[in-house]
Formats: C-alpha cells, sequence, structure tokens
C-alpha cells in the first residue's frame, strides 16, 4: 500500500516547512526539525500533548514537544506535529533504556490516571488487561499452552501503578553527544517495572540480548511476577495474528518462557 504523506493543508496549518522525508515508520514524516504522524485515538494524543507542551523539568532524556496548530489545535485533519528528535533506536544498549527508562517515568510520577485510558480498546490494551488477568486472552489455539504455563505462575503483587510507557525498547533514541530521547509514547497504568520487564522481554527475544538482561529485571522487587506479566502481554498479542506459519514466533515465545520457568525454579529452591 502506497504511504501518503500529511496535505499541503496540514503542513501549512501547522507553519511548517521544507521536504517531506518518510521514515522507517509507517505513520511518521519527517519535515526539517519537526515530525508528522498519523493520529489513530484523538483522545489520547490530545491529552499526551497538552502533558509534553506544559511539564518540564525532565533532566537526562530528551522528550519530543507538540507544535501547534495557528489555531492552537493539536490536531489538524488526522495529523499531529511534534519536535523531531535524532538518534536510533538499539536494544543491546538494555542498561540504557532501563536508566531512561527509570529517568522518564520519575517525571511522571505524580501524573494523575487520564480517564481516556479506560475508553481505548485496541489489540495492545487488550493484550495488557489478559496479561494482569482483567480479561481472558483471546489468542490462536497454538498459543493456549504458553499463555496458559505463563498465567499457572502468575500470583497477586502490591506494585503501585502509574504512568509508564509500555513499548520503550525501539523508542528510546541514542545520538552521541546527546541525552537519550523518548518518543511515540504509549501509556498504560501499571508499575514502572512492568514498563522494564517489556523493554528485557523484547531484548531477549527480538535484539539477540542474553538472559541476563531477564535476570537483572527480575532482580528488581516483584521483578519475576513482572516478567510473566510482560511475556504474556506480548504472547498475547503475538498470538490475536493470523499468521500464515506461526511456528517461529512460538519458538522465540517457548525460549522466553523456559528462560522464565528456570530463573523462579532456582529462586523456589
Amino acid at each position: 500500500m502506497r504511504r501518503l504523506p500529511p496535505s499541503t493543508q496540514v503542513v501549512e496549518a501547522f507553519g511548517l516547512a521544507g521536504e517531506m522525508v518518510p521514515t522507517h515508520t509507517s505513520d511518521v514524516w519527517r519535515m526539517g526539525s519537526a515530525a508528522l504522524k498519523r493520529v489513530d485515538d484523538h483522545d489520547a494524543v490530545e491529552w499526551v500533548c497538552g502533558l509534553l507542551a506544559n511539564r518540564s523539568g525532565e533532566q537526562g532524556i530528551r522528550l519530543q514537544r507538540p507544535i501547534a496548530a495557528a489555531d492552537g489545535r493539536w490536531i489538524v485533519d488526522g495529523w499531529s506535529a511534534s519536535t523531531w528528535l535524532s538518534g536510533e533506536g538499539d536494544g543491546t544498549r538494555w542498561r540504557q533504556i532501563l536508566e531512561a527508562a527509570e529517568v522518564f517515568h520519575g517525571w511522571l510520577a505524580d501524573v494523575e490516571r487520564p480517564a481516556w485510558l479506560d475508553e481505548i480498546d485496541d489489540p495492545w490494551r487488550r493484550s495488557d488487561r489478559a496479561a494482569w488477568g482483567e480479561q481472558p486472552a483471546d489468542v490462536r489455539s497454538e498459543f493456549v499452552p504458553l499463555v496458559e504455563e505463563l498465567t499457572s505462575m502468575r500470583q497477586p503483587l502490591l506494585a503501585q501503578n502509574q504512568l509508564v510507557h509500555g513499548d520503550l525498547t525501539g523508542n528510546v533514541l541514542f545520538s552521541e553527544g546527546l541525552p537519550p530521547g523518548i518518543i511515540d509514547l504509549s501509556l498504560y497504568w501499571r508499575p514502572p517495572g512492568y514498563a522494564a520487564a517489556i523493554v528485557a522481554v523484547d531484548c531477549f527475544e527480538w535484539e539477540g540480548v542474553g538472559p541476563g538482561v531477564l535476570d537483572y529485571v527480575a532482580d528488581q522487587p516483584d521483578g519475576e511476577q513482572l516478567l510473566i506479566r510482560a511475556a504474556l502481554f506480548r504472547i498475547i498479542r503475538t498470538g490475536m495474528v493470523n499468521w500464515a506459519d506461526p511456528e517461529p514466533r512460538l519458538n522465540v515465545h517457548r525460549e522466553t518462557i523456559s528462560a522464565i520457568r528456570t530463573r523462579i525454579s532456582s529462586t523456589n529452591r
């Protein structure tokens, strides 16, 4: 499918100029020092733009700042604009990702829970809720045994919830001489350790990182239980897709479950 950039009317509304350059993300275009992104959920984007526009004080990280249209709108014809952050994601730098996450979540710690979180019902939110036992997991039959095994390990925990970024691995950008940049805020109301556990699972499964990243997170308070939920989150989301051949992904997830099972068995001796 051909990617369609934002229209001239959108660009002019945000007061931008320059060459329109596609990025590796299908719904994001770069124009000079600005990024234009297609909006899926207006309420969430409006709220996040307001947060980033009015809240400062972050140290040790870079954040995108929203760009308002000339009439004050954050969204024009389904597009939002923000400052462009330089850098590339690198999952092998997982310790730095987790350090940036800690700073970011500290910056968010006193932000109240936004109402729009209850209104979103996309596959990622359904996967998250199922991972926490708040609704059933609706996955293909091949993924059911994986979900059932992890669910059998899940136990209650008392970690405090707050706003967290639930997709940090590819959205922490590293650029020489600059603090890490955090983009594409995918916000959930969960413990900060859950976001770290998702990073650990992602890096173990897809970034060529060894099981040390899982052990690092497991050693944190409630770490093993948060890893179980993070693995469930990713497995359930994968299991919703009608893959022509699910076996390669099943094998990746089986390795994660095996590593978590081994870790829990060793600590329970």
